[in-house]
Protein backbone atom coordinates (compact mmCIF):
# COMPACT_ATOMS: atom_id res chain seq x y z
CA UNK A 1 0.00 0.00 0.00
CA UNK A 2 2.10 2.86 1.28
CA UNK A 3 5.35 2.17 1.17
CA UNK A 4 8.16 1.67 4.06
CA UNK A 5 6.72 1.87 7.57
CA UNK A 6 9.01 5.44 8.14
CA UNK A 7 10.46 5.80 11.85
CA UNK A 8 7.43 7.58 12.77
CA UNK A 9 4.70 4.78 12.14
CA UNK A 10 3.22 2.97 15.28
CA UNK A 11 1.73 -0.84 14.17
CA UNK A 12 -2.26 -0.90 15.27
CA UNK A 13 -2.82 -3.97 17.78
CA UNK A 14 -6.05 -5.21 17.87
CA UNK A 15 -7.45 -5.82 22.10
CA UNK A 16 -8.70 -9.29 21.35
CA UNK A 17 -6.15 -10.99 19.67
CA UNK A 18 -2.90 -9.02 20.26
CA UNK A 19 -2.23 -9.70 16.21
CA UNK A 20 -0.94 -6.31 14.45
CA UNK A 21 -3.14 -4.92 11.52
CA UNK A 22 -0.92 -4.82 8.47
CA UNK A 23 -0.62 -1.44 6.46
CA UNK A 24 -3.54 -1.95 4.63
CA UNK A 25 -5.52 -3.88 7.28
CA UNK A 26 -8.90 -4.66 8.13
CA UNK A 27 -11.02 -3.94 11.46
CA UNK A 28 -10.87 -6.25 13.90
CA UNK A 29 -12.24 -5.02 17.55
CA UNK A 30 -9.83 -2.15 17.79
CA UNK A 31 -7.64 0.74 15.68
CA UNK A 32 -4.98 2.77 17.16
CA UNK A 33 -2.99 5.84 15.80
CA UNK A 34 -1.14 4.37 12.69
CA UNK A 35 1.26 7.15 13.36
CA UNK A 36 3.19 8.73 16.41
CA UNK A 37 3.19 12.18 15.83
CA UNK A 38 1.64 14.62 13.64
CA UNK A 39 -1.33 11.79 13.15
CA UNK A 40 -3.78 13.40 10.91
CA UNK A 41 -7.20 10.93 11.18
CA UNK A 42 -9.12 10.86 7.99
CA UNK A 43 -12.25 8.54 8.11
CA UNK A 44 -14.25 7.69 4.83
CA UNK A 45 -17.45 5.47 4.34
CA UNK A 46 -18.32 4.01 1.33
CA UNK A 47 -19.79 1.16 -0.80
CA UNK A 48 -18.24 -1.43 -2.99
CA UNK A 49 -20.22 0.86 -5.60
CA UNK A 50 -18.56 3.98 -4.73
CA UNK A 51 -15.02 2.93 -4.64
CA UNK A 52 -14.03 4.67 -7.68
CA UNK A 53 -15.75 8.00 -6.72
CA UNK A 54 -13.60 7.98 -3.18
CA UNK A 55 -10.41 6.74 -5.13
CA UNK A 56 -10.77 10.32 -6.65
CA UNK A 57 -11.12 11.67 -3.06
CA UNK A 58 -8.38 9.66 -1.45
CA UNK A 59 -6.15 11.08 -4.38
CA UNK A 60 -7.20 14.86 -4.39
CA UNK A 61 -6.09 14.34 -0.64
CA UNK A 62 -2.92 13.06 -1.80
CA UNK A 63 -2.04 15.22 -4.13
CA UNK A 64 -2.08 18.22 -1.31
CA UNK A 65 0.05 16.56 1.82
CA UNK A 66 3.10 17.80 3.42
CA UNK A 67 6.05 15.58 4.22
CA UNK A 68 5.51 17.65 7.87
CA UNK A 69 2.63 15.46 8.45
CA UNK A 70 1.53 11.35 8.56
CA UNK A 71 -2.13 11.20 7.19
CA UNK A 72 -3.83 8.46 8.71
CA UNK A 73 -7.00 6.96 6.47
CA UNK A 74 -9.45 4.80 7.67
CA UNK A 75 -12.65 3.43 5.33
CA UNK A 76 -15.69 2.08 7.08
CA UNK A 77 -17.29 -0.28 4.64
CA UNK A 78 -18.94 -3.94 5.08
CA UNK A 79 -18.39 -4.83 1.55
CA UNK A 80 -15.54 -3.36 -0.44
CA UNK A 81 -14.12 -6.35 -2.75
CA UNK A 82 -10.02 -6.97 -2.49
CA UNK A 83 -9.18 -6.02 -5.66
CA UNK A 84 -11.11 -2.59 -4.69
CA UNK A 85 -8.92 -2.25 -1.55
CA UNK A 86 -6.08 -2.60 -3.47
CA UNK A 87 -6.82 -0.21 -6.33
CA UNK A 88 -7.22 2.11 -3.62
CA UNK A 89 -4.04 1.23 -1.28
CA UNK A 90 -2.31 2.23 -4.57
CA UNK A 91 -3.13 5.39 -4.84
CA UNK A 92 -0.37 6.00 -2.09
CA UNK A 93 2.33 3.62 -3.06
CA UNK A 94 5.36 5.10 -1.94
CA UNK A 95 4.19 7.62 0.42
CA UNK A 96 5.72 6.33 3.68
CA UNK A 97 3.59 9.44 5.43
CA UNK A 98 -0.17 8.16 4.14
CA UNK A 99 -1.68 4.81 5.33
CA UNK A 100 -5.00 3.30 4.40
CA UNK A 101 -6.59 1.01 6.65
CA UNK A 102 -10.39 -0.30 6.57
CA UNK A 103 -12.97 -1.21 9.07
CA UNK A 104 -15.70 -3.74 8.48
CA UNK A 105 -18.44 -2.83 10.67
CA UNK A 106 -20.50 -4.94 9.77
CA UNK A 107 -20.97 -6.51 13.01
CA UNK A 108 -22.00 -3.64 14.26
CA UNK A 109 -24.86 -3.09 12.03
CA UNK A 110 -25.74 -6.50 10.94
CA UNK A 111 -28.82 -6.23 13.15
CA UNK A 112 -29.32 -2.62 12.72
CA UNK A 113 -32.23 -0.53 10.93
CA UNK A 114 -31.21 2.02 8.61
CA UNK A 115 -34.25 4.31 7.42
CA UNK A 116 -33.05 5.21 3.47
CA UNK A 117 -36.14 7.66 1.88
CA UNK A 118 -37.45 5.86 -1.45
CA UNK A 119 -37.17 9.42 -3.30
CA UNK A 120 -33.34 9.23 -3.14
CA UNK A 121 -32.23 5.88 -4.30
CA UNK A 122 -28.44 6.47 -4.43
CA UNK A 123 -28.37 6.45 -0.74
CA UNK A 124 -27.22 2.93 0.82
CA UNK A 125 -26.58 2.31 4.44
CA UNK A 126 -22.78 3.53 4.66
CA UNK A 127 -24.19 6.73 4.65
CA UNK A 128 -25.02 6.40 8.11
CA UNK A 129 -21.78 5.25 9.43
CA UNK A 130 -20.57 8.62 10.10
CA UNK A 131 -22.03 7.93 13.29
CA UNK A 132 -20.15 4.88 14.27
CA UNK A 133 -16.66 6.76 13.84
CA UNK A 134 -15.69 7.81 17.49
CA UNK A 135 -16.42 4.07 18.84
CA UNK A 136 -14.84 2.34 16.30
CA UNK A 137 -12.32 4.88 16.62
CA UNK A 138 -12.37 4.29 20.51
CA UNK A 139 -8.26 4.66 20.75
CA UNK A 140 -8.39 8.28 18.92
CA UNK A 141 -9.33 11.99 20.06
CA UNK A 142 -10.46 13.53 16.82
CA UNK A 143 -11.08 12.59 13.19
CA UNK A 144 -12.33 14.28 10.40
CA UNK A 145 -14.84 12.66 8.32
CA UNK A 146 -15.45 13.05 5.14
CA UNK A 147 -18.40 12.05 2.38
CA UNK A 148 -17.17 10.40 -0.61
CA UNK A 149 -18.43 13.50 -3.56
CA UNK A 150 -15.56 15.63 -2.65
CA UNK A 151 -12.25 16.83 -3.91
CA UNK A 152 -9.24 18.16 -1.64
CA UNK A 153 -7.93 21.39 -2.37
CA UNK A 154 -5.55 22.28 0.28
CA UNK A 155 -3.41 19.83 2.67
CA UNK A 156 -6.42 18.28 4.79
CA UNK A 157 -4.09 19.05 7.86
CA UNK A 158 -5.25 22.31 8.57
CA UNK A 159 -8.40 21.52 9.13
CA UNK A 160 -7.42 19.18 11.63
CA UNK A 161 -5.29 21.54 12.91
CA UNK A 162 -8.55 23.48 14.11
CA UNK A 163 -9.63 23.50 17.83
CA UNK A 164 -12.84 22.15 18.79
CA UNK A 165 -12.77 23.47 22.54
CA UNK A 166 -15.35 21.97 24.01
CA UNK A 167 -17.78 21.53 20.90
CA UNK A 168 -19.25 17.93 19.56
CA UNK A 169 -17.66 18.49 16.06
CA UNK A 170 -16.81 21.47 13.47
CA UNK A 171 -18.95 21.64 10.76
CA UNK A 172 -20.42 23.98 7.69
CA UNK A 173 -23.96 25.43 7.88
CA UNK A 174 -26.36 23.39 5.12
CA UNK A 175 -26.18 26.71 2.51
CA UNK A 176 -29.25 25.01 0.04
CA UNK A 177 -31.06 24.24 3.47
CA UNK A 178 -31.23 27.96 3.76
CA UNK A 179 -32.47 28.72 0.67
CA UNK A 180 -34.84 25.61 1.37
CA UNK A 181 -35.88 27.69 4.65
CA UNK A 182 -36.95 31.15 2.77
CA UNK A 183 -38.14 29.57 0.13
CA UNK A 184 -42.15 29.68 0.51
CA UNK A 185 -42.27 26.28 -1.78
CA UNK A 186 -39.97 23.97 -0.11
CA UNK A 187 -40.95 25.21 3.45
CA UNK A 188 -44.78 26.01 3.07
CA UNK A 189 -46.67 27.46 6.08
CA UNK A 190 -43.38 26.94 7.60
CA UNK A 191 -43.44 23.03 7.91
CA UNK A 192 -39.53 22.82 7.44
CA UNK A 193 -39.08 24.69 9.92
CA UNK A 194 -41.47 23.10 12.22
CA UNK A 195 -40.02 19.79 11.35
CA UNK A 196 -36.38 21.27 12.85
CA UNK A 197 -38.00 22.58 15.96
CA UNK A 198 -40.24 19.82 17.15
CA UNK A 199 -38.74 16.49 15.10
CA UNK A 200 -34.97 17.79 15.88
CA UNK A 201 -35.08 19.73 18.86
CA UNK A 202 -33.88 22.97 17.51
CA UNK A 203 -34.42 26.73 18.70
CA UNK A 204 -32.92 27.84 15.59
CA UNK A 205 -33.54 26.00 12.05
CA UNK A 206 -30.94 28.45 10.66
CA UNK A 207 -28.01 26.78 12.59
CA UNK A 208 -28.53 23.58 10.24
CA UNK A 209 -25.42 22.37 9.35
CA UNK A 210 -23.96 19.82 6.22
CA UNK A 211 -22.86 16.44 7.20
CA UNK A 212 -20.12 15.90 4.21
CA UNK A 213 -17.75 17.44 6.06
CA UNK A 214 -16.98 16.63 9.61
CA UNK A 215 -14.13 17.59 12.17
CA UNK A 216 -15.57 15.32 15.22
CA UNK A 217 -14.46 15.28 18.74
CA UNK A 218 -14.17 11.64 19.45
CA UNK A 219 -13.55 12.19 22.88
CA UNK A 220 -16.76 14.48 23.52
CA UNK A 221 -19.09 12.30 21.73
CA UNK A 222 -18.27 9.07 23.72
CA UNK A 223 -18.94 10.92 27.15
CA UNK A 224 -22.15 11.89 25.71
CA UNK A 225 -23.41 9.38 24.17
CA UNK A 226 -23.86 5.64 24.33
CA UNK A 227 -23.65 3.60 21.14
CA UNK A 228 -26.57 1.60 21.93
CA UNK A 229 -28.54 4.44 22.49
CA UNK A 230 -27.39 6.07 19.34
CA UNK A 231 -28.26 3.03 17.64
CA UNK A 232 -31.79 2.56 18.99
CA UNK A 233 -32.96 6.23 18.12
CA UNK A 234 -31.70 5.77 14.72
CA UNK A 235 -33.64 2.38 14.44
CA UNK A 236 -36.78 4.06 15.77
CA UNK A 237 -37.30 7.40 14.05
CA UNK A 238 -37.49 8.21 10.64
CA UNK A 239 -35.29 11.65 9.11
CA UNK A 240 -35.67 13.10 5.92
CA UNK A 241 -32.16 13.55 5.31
CA UNK A 242 -30.69 10.48 7.10
CA UNK A 243 -27.72 10.94 9.15
CA UNK A 244 -27.33 14.83 8.50
CA UNK A 245 -30.84 15.68 10.44
CA UNK A 246 -29.64 12.87 13.26
CA UNK A 247 -26.01 15.03 13.88
CA UNK A 248 -27.84 18.07 13.82
CA UNK A 249 -30.35 17.56 16.14
CA UNK A 250 -28.20 15.55 18.57
CA UNK A 251 -25.02 18.09 18.31
CA UNK A 252 -27.56 21.59 18.08
CA UNK A 253 -25.73 24.39 20.09
CA UNK A 254 -22.56 22.06 20.09
CA UNK A 255 -21.10 22.48 16.48
CA UNK A 256 -18.06 24.76 15.35
CA UNK A 257 -18.69 26.82 12.03
CA UNK A 258 -15.69 26.02 10.41
CA UNK A 259 -16.50 28.17 7.45
CA UNK A 260 -17.24 27.63 3.91
CA UNK A 261 -13.85 27.14 2.39
CA UNK A 262 -14.02 23.43 4.06
CA UNK A 263 -17.25 22.70 2.58
CA UNK A 264 -17.78 24.55 -0.55
CA UNK A 265 -21.09 23.21 -1.65
CA UNK A 266 -21.34 22.92 -5.59
CA UNK A 267 -21.94 21.51 -9.25
CA UNK A 268 -25.43 22.14 -8.86
CA UNK A 269 -28.04 21.56 -11.35
CA UNK A 270 -29.88 24.81 -13.00
CA UNK A 271 -33.03 23.87 -10.99
CA UNK A 272 -30.92 24.60 -8.18
CA UNK A 273 -29.06 27.45 -8.71
CA UNK A 274 -31.80 29.12 -9.55
CA UNK A 275 -33.41 28.44 -5.67
CA UNK A 276 -30.31 29.68 -4.00
CA UNK A 277 -32.02 33.40 -5.14
CA UNK A 278 -33.22 32.82 -1.46
CA UNK A 279 -30.28 32.11 0.61
CA UNK A 280 -30.07 34.67 3.13
CA UNK A 281 -27.91 37.51 2.35
CA UNK A 282 -25.50 36.92 4.77
CA UNK A 283 -25.26 33.55 4.03
CA UNK A 284 -24.42 34.27 0.34
CA UNK A 285 -21.66 36.65 1.61
CA UNK A 286 -19.76 34.46 3.20
CA UNK A 287 -20.23 31.08 0.19
CA UNK A 288 -18.97 33.88 -1.96
CA UNK A 289 -15.97 35.17 -0.06
CA UNK A 290 -14.39 31.96 0.15
CA UNK A 291 -14.26 31.09 -3.46
CA UNK A 292 -10.54 32.26 -3.47
CA UNK A 293 -9.50 29.90 -0.47
CA UNK A 294 -11.42 26.65 -0.92
CA UNK A 295 -10.02 23.76 0.84
CA UNK A 296 -12.56 20.99 0.20
CA UNK A 297 -15.25 21.10 -2.72
CA UNK A 298 -18.30 19.54 -1.75
CA UNK A 299 -20.96 18.20 -4.66
CA UNK A 300 -23.78 18.13 -2.70
CA UNK A 301 -26.78 16.90 -4.88
CA UNK A 302 -27.59 14.06 -6.98
CA UNK A 303 -26.34 15.75 -10.28
CA UNK A 304 -22.61 14.55 -9.72
CA UNK A 305 -19.46 15.58 -11.96
CA UNK A 306 -19.24 12.05 -13.25
CA UNK A 307 -23.10 12.46 -13.98
CA UNK A 308 -22.76 15.69 -15.96
CA UNK A 309 -19.00 16.81 -16.59
CA UNK A 310 -20.57 20.04 -17.81
CA UNK A 311 -21.85 21.34 -14.85
CA UNK A 312 -20.19 24.42 -12.77
CA UNK A 313 -16.74 23.03 -10.82
CA UNK A 314 -17.29 19.51 -12.19
CA UNK A 315 -13.65 19.92 -14.53
CA UNK A 316 -12.13 20.30 -10.78
CA UNK A 317 -13.64 16.41 -9.98
CA UNK A 318 -12.65 15.35 -13.50
CA UNK A 319 -9.05 17.07 -13.70
CA UNK A 320 -7.99 14.58 -10.41
CA UNK A 321 -9.79 11.70 -11.93
CA UNK A 322 -7.99 11.80 -14.96
CA UNK A 323 -4.55 10.93 -12.57
CA UNK A 324 -6.30 7.91 -10.98
CA UNK A 325 -7.04 4.26 -12.05
CA UNK A 326 -10.55 4.75 -11.81
CA UNK A 327 -10.91 6.72 -14.58
CA UNK A 328 -12.07 4.63 -17.49
CA UNK A 329 -14.77 3.05 -14.82
CA UNK A 330 -15.67 6.42 -14.48
CA UNK A 331 -15.99 7.12 -18.11
CA UNK A 332 -18.03 3.93 -18.81
CA UNK A 333 -20.65 5.14 -16.10
CA UNK A 334 -21.00 8.19 -17.06
CA UNK A 335 -21.75 6.46 -20.99
CA UNK A 336 -24.48 4.14 -19.01
CA UNK A 337 -25.97 7.21 -17.38
CA UNK A 338 -26.08 9.34 -19.91
CA UNK A 339 -27.90 6.37 -22.07
CA UNK A 340 -30.99 6.25 -19.69
CA UNK A 341 -29.87 2.59 -18.85
CA UNK A 342 -30.55 1.53 -15.29
CA UNK A 343 -27.24 0.65 -12.93
CA UNK A 344 -27.31 -1.80 -10.18
CA UNK A 345 -25.35 0.40 -7.47
CA UNK A 346 -26.13 -2.04 -4.41
CA UNK A 347 -22.91 -4.05 -5.54
CA UNK A 348 -20.84 -4.62 -8.94
CA UNK A 349 -18.48 -1.65 -8.94
CA UNK A 350 -18.24 -1.90 -12.66
CA UNK A 351 -22.10 -1.04 -13.33
CA UNK A 352 -24.28 -3.86 -14.29
CA UNK A 353 -26.40 -3.39 -17.18
CA UNK A 354 -30.67 -3.37 -16.93
CA UNK A 355 -30.83 -7.09 -18.45
CA UNK A 356 -33.73 -8.22 -17.30
CA UNK A 357 -36.40 -9.16 -20.11
CA UNK A 358 -39.41 -6.63 -21.61
CA UNK A 359 -42.21 -9.21 -19.64
CA UNK A 360 -39.94 -8.96 -16.78
CA UNK A 361 -39.66 -4.81 -16.80
CA UNK A 362 -43.51 -4.76 -17.80
CA UNK A 363 -44.30 -7.15 -14.61
CA UNK A 364 -42.11 -5.05 -12.05
CA UNK A 365 -43.50 -1.89 -13.28
CA UNK A 366 -47.56 -3.23 -12.88
CA UNK A 367 -46.75 -5.35 -9.94
CA UNK A 368 -44.05 -4.08 -7.98
CA UNK A 369 -41.95 -6.54 -5.98
CA UNK A 370 -43.42 -6.87 -2.20
CA UNK A 371 -46.80 -5.51 -3.24
CA UNK A 372 -50.07 -7.05 -2.74
CA UNK A 373 -50.94 -6.61 -6.62
CA UNK A 374 -48.00 -8.97 -7.43
CA UNK A 375 -48.55 -11.61 -4.26
CA UNK A 376 -52.33 -12.31 -5.63
CA UNK A 377 -49.94 -12.28 -9.53
CA UNK A 378 -48.56 -15.05 -8.35
CA UNK A 379 -51.05 -17.12 -6.69
CA UNK A 380 -53.17 -16.76 -10.04
CA UNK A 381 -50.27 -17.96 -12.31
CA UNK A 382 -47.51 -19.88 -10.37
CA UNK A 383 -44.32 -20.32 -12.45
CA UNK A 384 -44.32 -22.96 -15.16
CA UNK A 385 -48.01 -23.72 -13.82
CA UNK A 386 -50.54 -24.92 -17.42
CA UNK A 387 -51.39 -20.68 -17.40
CA UNK A 388 -48.46 -19.44 -16.94
CA UNK A 389 -46.78 -21.19 -19.96
CA UNK A 390 -50.53 -20.07 -21.89
CA UNK A 391 -49.65 -16.24 -20.79
CA UNK A 392 -46.14 -17.00 -21.87
CA UNK A 393 -47.09 -18.13 -25.69
CA UNK A 394 -49.02 -14.95 -26.15
CA UNK A 395 -47.20 -12.49 -25.34
CA UNK A 396 -44.44 -14.13 -28.19
CA UNK A 397 -47.23 -14.40 -30.64
CA UNK A 398 -48.47 -10.23 -29.99
CA UNK A 399 -44.68 -9.04 -30.01
CA UNK A 400 -43.93 -11.02 -33.44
Amino acid sequence: GGGGGGGMRKQAKSKSTGKCLKHCGTYEKAIYPMYTKNNVVVVFSCSDFFVPYLGVSIKSLVMHTSQNNNYDIIILEKEITTDNKKKLTELIYGKPNISIRFANVKDLVCQQTFHLPENNPELSEETYYTILTPWVLENYKKAIVLDCDIIICRDIAELFQVELAGNYMGAVKEYLFNAYLNNPYTNPQGELSEYCRKKLKMTNEYDYYNAGVLLINLDVFRKKYNLSAVLGQLSKEKYRIVEQDFLNSICYGKILDIGYEWNYMSCMSPSVIDALRFVSKEEQIRYEKAIGQVGIMHYITNDKPWKYPELKFADTWWKVCRKTTFYEICLYRMAINLSGITMNVSRNPLCDQDNRSTPRKLADELLPKGSLRRKIAKLLLPRGSRRWQFCKKIYYILRA
